[in-house]
């Protein structure tokens, strides 16, 4: 049998505290502990069926220690409802050519990826760079907005350039 790190509490038992909290959750600190001194006192059998459960699983930690953190400082604070993800804007990519260059500049640039990202500019390879620029002005982007992109892209390739090659 693996060993267990981290102790739950039965959903049930979570049932209660939760309660407990959503009537506590405003308290002042003094309140708060003593309403939870309270509860704890009128609850032992209950929490003392907890406790058997958390060691007949394998946990050595002090139960009234365990509920006290998992209320103080995580069901107190924790938010009502379900957080809506962020919207992600679409993502973009770089025309392969010009991802090839850069790629066959890093190879051979000894320089930082600042500064050898200013030589890939003043490179040969500005046709590709300005090919990108154009297709990319079309879809809308600004032209601040492409070359952040493509330094961006640059520094990644130099990374993965680095990381490959330790």
């Amino acid at each position: 049998m693996s060993t267990i790190y981290r102790h739950k509490f039965t959903p049930t038992f979570m049932t209660r505290l939760e309660e407990w909290v959503s009537v506590h959750k405003f308290d002042e600190n003094e309140a708060f502990i003593d309403n939870w001194q309270l509860w704890c006192r009128s609850n032992e059998l209950v929490i003392e069926n907890e406790r058997e459960t958390l060691e007949k699983n394998g946990c050595k930690k002090n139960i009234h220690t365990k509920m006290y953190k998992t209320v103080r400082y995580y069901l107190k604070h924790k938010k009502e409802g379900k957080t809506e993800p962020k919207k992600r804007r679409p993502y973009i990519s770089l025309d392969k050519d010009l991802i090839e260059d850069m790629d066959r500049h890093v190879e051979f640039s000894n320089k930082k990826p600042q500064q050898a990202y200013v030589d890939f500019l003043e490179s040969d390879f500005n046709t590709n760079i300005n090919n990108t620029v154009s297709e990319l002005k079309y879809i809308g982007l600004s032209e601040i907005d492409i070359f952040y992109k493509i330094k961006k892209t640059y520094k990644n390739r130099c990374y993965i350039y680095k990381t490959l090659n330790k």
